[in-house]
């Protein structure tokens, strides 16, 4: 199928094997343009990228993102949320592309799943832009082995956990586009089945370190940029320098004055910062 007939054929919602995906497709020409595949953090689904994409488009990127399970409107996996089945749903989206050649944009999280599956490619990846990707989690550990323990864990996380991040959530949203960011994270975090998927991510070892998935990457992706919000306390400094000694030879950006969100407070600079994968 043609690359421009399948974009137009494209569906809010996709089912892959077992797994109902939600995609947000946005083209500056889906002939011709270079794609971009924007993979969001934990927690945040797709939407985080909804102030982004327009810039991206703008300087002529067709752009594709998807709700990862267990986020936004896709569906509510009945397994772990592990690095394996994340993994493997990234997958299924990438090898299901018409175009053999793309850019990818991963964000904290989604930063180590492109990460791992461009290490197992063999050049079908032609960029690789990793915003604040995801080292090591280390906030909040003790607080995840806690959500292990039977009974208790259940509670922590609708008593304590989920209250607690809708309110870290708003508070940190509360300046893009009139505040409404946060309210779409409270409508997602009272959905049926979001307290468990989140329970199951954070006790599942995913958020733990994973700077092994960054190693042998420089090797099969030619183009790699770093970008990091200045005052980004999750993707802190010292994450920052153990990833460049494994990505020794990867362009590093600063973005001034923002921190985990990067993307949501600076758009425009992160979308000018991707021209860089461009240049031959």
């Amino acid at each position: 199928m043609h690359p421009c007939e399948w974009w137009e054929k494209l569906s809010p919602s996709v089912d892959l094997q077992d797994t109902r995906l939600y995609f947000e497709p946005a083209a500056h020409d889906p002939a011709s343009a270079p794609l971009l595949v924007l993979i969001h953090g934990a927690t945040v689904p797709a939407w985080e990228f909804s102030l982004l994409v327009p810039k991206l488009v703008d300087r002529g990127w067709n752009c594709l993102s998807f709700d990862l399970i267990g986020h936004g409107e896709s569906s509510m996996a009945s397994g772990p949320y592990d690095h394996g089945a994340f993994l493997e749903q990234v997958s299924r989206v990438l090898d299901a592309l018409p175009v053999k050649e793309f850019y990818i944009l991963g964000h904290s999280l989604g930063g180590m799943l492109a990460a791992s599956w461009a290490s197992q490619q063999r050049g079908r990846l032609l960029g690789l832009a990793l915003a604040a990707p995801l080292v090591d989690f280390d906030q909040g550990r003790t607080a995840r082995q806690l959500l292990k323990l039977p009974l208790i864990g259940n509670v922590l996380v609708y008593a304590v956990l989920l209250p607690s991040l809708i309110i870290r959530r708003m508070w940190r949203y509360r300046t893009f586009d009139r505040g409404q960011f946060g309210w779409w994270f409270a409508q997602q975090a009272l959905k049926p089945g979001f307290g468990q998927a989140l329970k199951n991510l954070l006790t599942s070892g995913v958020l733990n370190d994973q700077l092994h998935r960054y190693e042998g990457l420089a090797k099969e992706v030619s183009k790699i940029i770093v970008l990091r919000g200045s005052e980004d306390e999750v993707f802190a400094l010292g994450h920052k320098q153990r990833l460049t000694d494994v990505l020794r030879e990867a362009l590093q950006v600063e973005v001034p004055n923002t921190g985990h969100s990067l993307h949501l407070s600076e758009p425009a600079f992160v979308a000018k910062s991707l021209d860089q994968l461009l240049l031959t």
